[in-house]
């Protein structure tokens, strides 16, 4: 019985995960993933119809920021920031001929990298140690709004 349960369990979660309706997927690496049009209709408080007109002029775009620790021959740490932005390229996604969401293709026109100070600027004879930690953001952008609609960090 408990094997019935377990393999019930496992067809329904993974049906609601290849569904996929509702929740944005972003890969930090590529830059690739999916938007649900529902997200963005919450974000900008659009219907079916306003988002399907507007689509062509959404974009996205993603922001990281990344802390670095720097250890000092005296014992004492100080923190340095890298910080990346870049626009996310899209397509409109479609299922059985219906506009389902965003396809992100990855990123594209990086806007800006910032290395972080020298670690001798925090003391002398300073190194860079780990990071730790990165945070990053994925915005819709139509006209002059911007919402974030993925966001989070990790601890490496």
């Amino acid at each position: 019985m408990s094997k019935l349960l377990a393999v019930l369990s496992l067809l329904v979660l993974s049906s609601l995960s290849l569904q996929g309706d509702g929740v944005a997927q972003f890969d930090v690496v590529t830059g690739e993933g999916f938007v649900p049009k529902s997200v963005i209709q919450e974000a900008f408080l659009l219907s079916n119809g306003q988002l399907k007109k507007m689509s062509d002029s959404l974009t996205f775009a993603f922001a990281e920021r990344d802390t670095l620790v720097v250890n000092c021959p005296t014992g004492a740490t100080f923190e340095a920031f890298i910080e990346f932005g870049s626009n996310v390229g899209s397509t409109l996604a479609t299922s059985k001929g219906q506009f389902v969401g965003f396809n992100l293709t990855g990123f594209v026109d990086p806007k800006w990298v910032k290395d972080p100070p020298p670690a001798s600027s925090f003391c002398p004879g300073g190194t860079f140690g780990q990071i730790a930690e990165r945070r990053f953001t994925l915005s819709a952008v139509l006209g002059d709004a911007s919402m974030v609609i993925l966001g989070g960090g990790v601890t490496p």
